[in-house]
Formats: C-alpha cells, structure tokens, sequence
C-alpha cells in the first residue's frame, strides 16, 4: 500500500508539472505575440521615437533585457513613419519577391550535411499555405515586412 502512495505522489507531482509547463508555455507564447505585434505590427518603437522617447529601454517598450540590449535593438528601428505608415527604410512586398519557392520534402535530420552550417530557412505547406506566410508573420494580405 504504501508503494501504491508513493507512485501515486510521484503521479500526481508529474501531472502537476506538466500544467505548470503547458501554462509557462502559454505565458511565454503570449509574451512573444505582443513583443511581435508591439515591434513589427504597431511599430512600437518607431512611434515612440517619433513622440520623443530617447531611453532605449522605453523605446523598446520595456520588452528587452538590460539597457545595453535595449540600446542595440532600438538602432535597428527608424525614428519616422513612411507615406504607407511603414518605418522608413522597411517595405511591404509579396512573400514571392523575396524567396524562392520549391517542393520538396523535409531533409533528412539524420544526414549533418543537410543541416550544417545550421542557415537553412524553409516552411512547410502546414506552415505556409498557398505560399502567403505563416499568419502570426502576415499583415493580413499575404505581404511581409522586410526590413
């Protein structure tokens, strides 16, 4: 009886770290789409340039890891909104502009050559249908940003 209890313990400590795990997971998913939206959908850190912000920490939106991270990432983002309100220097353009486009099957991951140096970048039909890009990327038309 008490090995029963003690696998039951050891059951039921496993089942609750799987929910804690799966609610981290959804935290962290949640935490990257609004980085994602702030950053690249509502162009946080350009509006905030543009308001006058000039503490990369703030223009970044708190969103970063220490101020020198913070300074680094907010010099990739322009101070000024374009006539499209897209940042200046970024343009929105068909995904099949920017890439080629071609069938075939996932490589092997048994074969190393396949996958080093590890710059491979590819999607599958699941993750890109009809060729627009995965919907978290999209603006709603099938067009990316490239910066």
């Amino acid at each position: 009886m008490d090995y029963q209890r003690d696998v039951a313990s050891t059951l039921t400590a496993l089942d609750d770290k799987i929910g804690l795990n799966r609610r981290m997971n959804e935290t962290l998913e949640a935490i990257s789409q609004a980085i994602f939206r702030d950053w690249f959908i509502d162009f946080g850190p350009v509006r905030r340039k543009m308001a006058g912000v000039t503490d990369p920490v703030a223009i970044m939106g708190g969103l970063t890891l220490g101020p020198n991270r913070a300074a680094e990432l907010a010099a990739l983002f322009p101070a000024a909104l374009d006539d499209d309100d897209l940042p200046v220097g970024w343009s929105e353009r068909p995904i099949g502009e920017l890439v080629d486009i071609a069938g075939g099957s996932t490589p092997s991951t048994a074969d190393e050559s396949l996958w080093q140096p590890a710059e491979h970048r590819w999607a599958t039909p699941k993750t890109c249908p009809a060729c627009p890009i995965s919907p978290c990327l999209k603006r709603g038309d099938g067009s990316v940003l490239q910066v």
